[in-house]
């Protein structure tokens, strides 16, 4: 609020001319044009006079509260900010009317010296001639530590839903994968990792590439040497397969021990691109074994076999029927 003079002769005529315009505008004495007529002058009157009564404030003295931005100045490349600094301050400022609403109108800036860890509010801004400012807070402390910067991996917030049919053929990978983050050194060290903004992505089919903004999880406290990273993924159709293997006992020690499998094969249904569909249906490095060791360490009579997958070949998604086999040892022939 800017703080007004005592009334002044001036100003006690334009109340008294605005209470004699509301007396004329309601005598009901006069006719409605001569009154309309009478209270145009009066009004214009009043403004003049208003007019001239704020032009001869101008250089009255008046208080004001104003709030003044904060910019870093002089910021040393060795250390950096363990607290964020204050973004504003507030003043009451002292001055002529005119000039505190030239302040009001555009603000001075208030200047934080970060190679000091206290800047003094009174030299920190450059006020006008003739004004005087009290600050609410008379020194600004600064938190700064030594500067530290190290590789901190990313972390990908996505969520890639291929379309129906269609399945991831490996997790999505990022580039780069680590990013170089730095800032005080209370703040680096504890870093884990570093995550990108939250995105889910759907139908997707075949491949996709996009880029991933980096999260902005600390403004203005640490750097970072890259603003985002690449997503790629690939998405393939699959299909619905089943093989019959023949289960293989393994690891026998003595070639005479029999090992009976009840039932001897399984059925293993799995899902596999549509362009390796094929491959999947007939090579050999898909089967199935059970190891004799495990035979032998079996308390329950039966043993569940292990799958083994080829390792050119995408395998999803299999479910082994039975899931478990009986057997019987014969030794009868040592």
């Amino acid at each position: 609020m800017t703080s007004v003079p005592e009334p002044s002769r001036l100003h006690s005529l334009v109340r008294d001319m605005a209470q004699v315009q509301s007396t004329q505008m309601h005598d009901p004495t006069r006719p409605d044009g001569q009154r309309r007529k009478r209270g145009v002058v009066i009004t214009v009157c009043t403004v003049v006079a208003f007019t001239l009564w704020l032009l001869l404030s101008f250089d009255d003295p008046g208080e004001i509260r104003l709030k003044l931005d904060t910019t870093i100045v002089n910021p040393p490349p060795d250390t950096a900010f363990a607290k964020l600094p204050v973004t504003s301050v507030m003043a009451s400022v002292q001055g002529e009317v005119l000039t505190l609403f030239n302040l009001k109108m555009r603000p001075p800036v208030f200047l934080l010296d970060a190679s000091r860890d206290v800047t003094v509010s009174q030299t920190a801004v450059s006020w006008p001639q003739g004004v005087t400012a009290q600050f609410d807070s008379p020194e600004i402390r600064l938190v700064r530590e030594p500067r530290q910067e190290r590789m901190v991996p990313v972390k990908a917030r996505i969520a890639v839903e291929p379309v129906t049919g269609y399945s991831l053929f490996e997790a999505p990978m990022i580039r780069p994968d680590s990013i170089a983050v730095g800032g005080a050194e209370s703040i680096v060290r504890n870093l884990q990792a570093w995550t990108t903004t939250t995105v889910r992505q759907v139908e997707v089919k075949d491949s996709l590439t996009m880029e991933l903004s980096l999260a902005d999880s600390l403004p203005g406290l640490v750097s970072l040497s890259h603003d985002y990273v690449v997503l790629t993924a690939q998405a393939y159709r699959f299909t619905e397969g089943i093989r019959e293997l023949t289960v293989i006992v393994t690891d026998v020690p003595n070639p005479e021990n029999v090992v009976d499998l009840d039932p001897p094969q399984v059925s293993v249904v799995f899902h596999s691109p549509l362009h390796q569909f094929g491959a999947a249906h007939s090579t050999e490095d898909f089967y199935a074994t059970v190891s004799y060791e495990a035979i032998r360490e079996d308390t329950t009579g039966s043993v569940v076999p292990t799958i083994i997958l080829p390792p050119d070949l995408l395998i999803r998604h299999m479910e082994t029927k039975p899931r478990s086999l009986n057997y019987y040892v014969n030794t009868g022939l040592q």
